[in-house]
């Protein structure tokens, strides 16, 4: 910090911030315009914690394997972006399915972290970034846990009404509807 106040002046590295604290809140709004993913805390930093919106009978479990497979694809060389993983965002704890109050099981919520530190990051980068967030999440719920198209395998992982109904706590990440 001192060597950024004598060379850039206070008024350089506040202007350094607050960019930084602009890009952010301009890529929090472009995450909820995709209508994809929430953001879980108030913004006042330079930092996000994200997850998945949940569809309508996506468990907890299933969310944070979406958070999962989301992360592995900025890891590749050559992504533009650098995403990190919070494990256990805050020690909070929830419930794996959410819509049924009789189900006792609690899991950690798992999010995407991201920390924005570059003070030459574009404001359009934001966009992109939510974007490409949105594309990555499309691409974790086409895909079953093996890899292959979940269309392929769509009733063998869900099943019939019937079906669900008697295994469903036989699958990890599919629940009936409320």
């Amino acid at each position: 910090m001192w060597l950024s106040t004598k060379t850039l002046t206070v008024e350089g590295y506040r202007n350094a911030i607050n960019h930084l604290l602009a890009f952010t809140g301009l890529l929090a709004s472009a995450l909820a315009k995709t209508g994809k993913y929430q953001v879980l805390h108030k913004v006042d930093l330079n930092a996000l914690a994200i997850a998945p919106l949940p569809k309508h009978n996506e468990t907890r479990l299933y969310v944070n394997e979406l958070v999962e497979r989301i992360r592995e694809r900025f890891l590749s060389p050559g992504a533009d972006f650098l995403i990190n993983k919070d494990e256990r965002l805050a020690g909070v704890k929830v419930r794996n399915v959410p819509f049924d109050k009789k189900s006792n099981e609690i899991v950690d919520i798992k999010a995407l972290r991201i920390v924005v530190t570059n003070p030459l990051v574009r404001m359009e980068d934001a966009q992109r970034l939510a974007d490409l967030l949105a594309e990555y999440l499309d691409d974790a719920r086409a895909t079953n846990w093996h890899g292959q198209s979940m269309m392929s395998n769509f009733s063998q992982a869900i099943g019939t009404p019937t079906d669900r109904k008697k295994s469903r706590h036989d699958h990890p990440f599919l629940s009936e509807e409320p």
